[in-house]
């Protein structure tokens, strides 16, 4: 039983990437997705939101305005329509348990426009295989976490 916290300072980067679109979005999304999940903007128009669960939510069915947070967290080139795996914050009952498939490589619902990565090691290595375009800083003044102390 934890009987007592400790508090921890650890080093976190944040880095950005203003716009990932273009010719080389799949390769930089699943190099990013290397550090963890990626937080993206999307437009979260009406065909995202009566995402049934099925199939992949394609470019022409929303525009590229974005009002939306999400979480890319994993993706797919496999098949006939490549896609990311997006995480939503509306709960297990919308799409397909609260993740969409979203067709990846043409900048669907602006997905790739507006991108930001969290790194906790190895982040000299952020911009690697992806060619200089990450703007990194860090911020472990004010970051810290608690992990449990067991007596």
């Amino acid at each position: 039983m934890p009987t007592a916290l400790e508090k921890q300072i650890i080093d976190v980067h944040w880095a950005t990437l203003i716009n990932a679109s273009g010719p080389h979005e799949k390769d930089t999304i699943a190099s990013l997705l290397h550090w963890g999940p990626i937080v993206a903007i999307v437009d979260a128009n009406q065909a995202w939101q009566f995402y049934s669960g099925s199939g992949v939510l394609s470019a022409h069915q929303c525009s590229k305005n974005q009002n939306h947070a999400v979480l890319i967290v994993g993706y797919d080139f496999t098949g006939p329509v490549p896609f990311y795996v997006i995480k939503n914050s509306w709960g297990t009952k919308w799409g397909d348990r609260g993740f969409l498939r979203l067709e990846a490589g043409r900048n669907t619902c602006g997905v790739a426009k507006n991108l930001a990565i969290c790194c906790t090691h190895g982040c000299e290595n952020l911009d690697k295989g992806i060619g200089g375009r990450l703007n990194t800083f860090g911020c472990n003044s004010s970051s810290s976490h608690y992990k449990k102390k067991f007596s």
